[in-house]
């Protein structure tokens, strides 16, 4: 994930888009998974569809179980993952000028109480400084940032808060309610991704409120070899 925030203190830095191949197996085994990326896609969809600060635990196991369903389906798309708009475990922080320096060997005790709170409660593993009085916090499990950014703006002594938002254009799944059931899409892209793909893939899926597939369709241009 390429943030908007840094590229502009790290120009000139070359983008490398490398495509996986996918495997030529007509049904993918759950044990053929990457298991911490296929945890990781369910957490972001579940952040993405939700108002919850943090993934719910009964709405991720459900989509886990339905991206373990469509990637059986097809071998297709079991190297697509989500990618997210915004870095869901970093976000930047900005104190006001005046301000002590935050203290940052252990995130718990910054040396702001309110700050210090904050960090327990959505837990901070690490205070990187930038410059000045800019920091980023690495959270230790995906959060849903548009929503704890606000939590941070109201804070004693912070200048702002901000998520840290994502370039670029490239593979992602996509996650709607369709009535009772689900929509899902896989999207593959390729062609000049960081200025946004040029050409697209898409394998769509319908699951019923059981999770079962109802409908699927592949649409788009078609997938290089």
């Amino acid at each position: 994930m390429i943030s908007v925030w840094k590229m502009t203190f790290f120009l000139g830095i070359a983008l490398v888009i490398t495509s996986c191949s996918s495997s030529n197996k007509a049904i993918v085994k759950e044990s053929k998974y990457i298991k911490p990326e296929l945890q990781n896609d369910a957490q972001l969809l579940s952040l993405q569809i939700s108002r919850s600060v943090t993934p719910d635990p009964v709405l991720t196991a459900k989509i886990k179980e339905m991206l373990i369903t469509a990637r059986s389906y097809t071998s297709e798309i079991r190297n697509v993952h989500v990618r997210n708009p915004w870095n869901p475990t970093q976000l930047i922080l900005s104190m006001k000028g005046d301000t002590p320096r935050l203290k940052t060997e252990n995130p718990k005790q910054t040396g702001y109480a309110e700050l210090d709170e904050l960090n327990k409660t959505y837990p901070v593993e690490k205070i990187q400084f930038m410059f000045k009085q800019n920091y980023t916090l690495h959270f230790v499990r995906p959060i849903n940032m548009p929503i704890l950014v606000e939590s941070y703006k109201k804070l004693e002594g912070v200048a702002f808060a901000e998520i840290d938002r994502a370039a670029g254009d490239g593979d992602n799944i996509v996650l709607k309610r369709d009535g009772e059931g689900w929509e899902l899409t896989f999207i593959r892209g390729w062609g000049d991704c960081p200025a946004g793909c040029i050409h697209k893939h898409f394998w769509d899926f319908r699951f019923d409120k059981e999770g079962s597939i109802t409908e699927f369709k592949e649409r788009g241009d078609p997938v290089p070899k």
